[in-house]
């Protein structure tokens, strides 16, 4: 008799702790040698890029310790893996920040070993924090279901309303930075960005902005094809990592986003004729073009986007159509 295996336990993480701290360890030291090796930017942000990978490389020590020499950790501390939640509960709260003021601030702006090593070092202590803090990976394994089951465009708005967050804040600190550029283009992308962020957060907090949402999508790809005219433009802001991939970004998901409500107009689901007496007749939903008449749910039939009518088992195998079969033949049929 085949025994059922029992449901996966919540405390079971879903993310291997290995190939976490790994990544973490990896990207803790090539931030660190790349913020040794840094000659430019302020000296202030230079040590503290140092100071964050040094840190890190300390916690995730005894991560490490626990996984790949377990008996030496034992011999050390005996409870020291209870810690390991701790440690990467830290890990993810020392590089949420840092890696924010690496690649907004500084020293890691622009495309470098420094803002790929800051990148990974974040993602892999959310990784380890998924691993070792069981009710963290619950939430995020919600999160995920949740955003999955959401309506395609409401998830597309969603990272666009990140990309346009990214979009600003980085022409805001240009603003700041670079006093010896005209300021024009970088407000320009500030003005672009926090719009596209203040027009997809409505969207989304408010039912009544659906209504209209094809000509909303319309506007929004209007509004971010002026992104493609100022990231032509060389500044301080355009030169930075976050700023060119969240222009590019943002402009691609607007052109998605009216892409999704074109298909979702052109095909728009609509009732046709139900089962006769017998039980027989047309399916109960046919899909037609938002803008061509209703159908006549009487005839029976389904139609083509052309307004031809066709019969159902036709239009699904692709037949030639058929005619309507007057009553008198019918009624030969099943004299036969």
């Amino acid at each position: 008799m085949p025994t059922m295996e029992p449901p996966p336990s919540e405390d079971v993480p879903s993310v291997e702790p290995i190939s976490a701290t790994v990544a973490l360890m990896l990207a803790s030291a090539f931030e660190l040698l790349a913020a040794s090796l840094r000659t430019t930017g302020g000296d202030g942000l230079v040590n503290y890029a140092v100071v964050v990978g040094a840190v890190s490389l300390m916690l995730v020590a005894p991560v490490a310790l626990v996984l790949f020499a377990e008996p030496l950790a034992q011999a050390i501390s005996p409870r020291l893996h209870e810690g390991l939640p701790h440690l990467s509960l830290m890990l993810l709260v020392w590089w949420m920040p840092a890696t924010f003021v690496m690649t907004f601030v500084g020293p890691f702006q622009g495309l470098c070993n420094g803002w790929f090593s800051s990148v990974a070092g974040v993602m892999g202590a959310f990784q380890l924090c998924r691993a070792h803090v069981p009710p963290f990976d619950h939430a995020v394994t919600q999160l995920q279901a949740l955003a999955r089951g959401a309506p395609k465009e409401r998830t597309i708005l969603s990272y666009l309303a990140l990309t346009s967050t990214a979009v600003w804040i980085t022409a805001a600190v240009a603003l700041g930075q670079a006093s010896w550029e005209h300021p024009a283009v970088k407000a320009w992308a500030l003005i672009v960005g926090l719009v596209s962020f203040i027009m997809c957060s409505v969207y989304l907090l408010f039912e009544e902005a659906t209504t209209h949402r094809l000509a909303f999508a319309l506007s929004l790809a209007l509004w971010w094809a002026q992104a493609i005219a100022f990231s032509f433009v060389p500044t301080s802001f355009i030169s930075t990592m976050n700023g060119f991939a969240a222009t590019w970004a943002s402009v691609c998901l607007a052109v998605y986003f009216l892409r999704s409500n074109e298909a979702t107009r052109a095909l728009a689901p609509v009732p046709v004729a139900p089962p006769d007496e017998d039980g027989f007749g047309a399916p109960t939903t046919m899909y037609q073009a938002a803008d061509e008449p209703p159908v006549d749910p009487s005839d029976g039939f389904s139609r083509n986007f052309d307004g031809t009518g066709v019969g159902t088992s036709s239009w699904i195998s692709g037949a030639p159509p058929q005619p309507k079969m007057p009553a008198k033949h019918l009624d030969a049929q099943d004299d036969l």
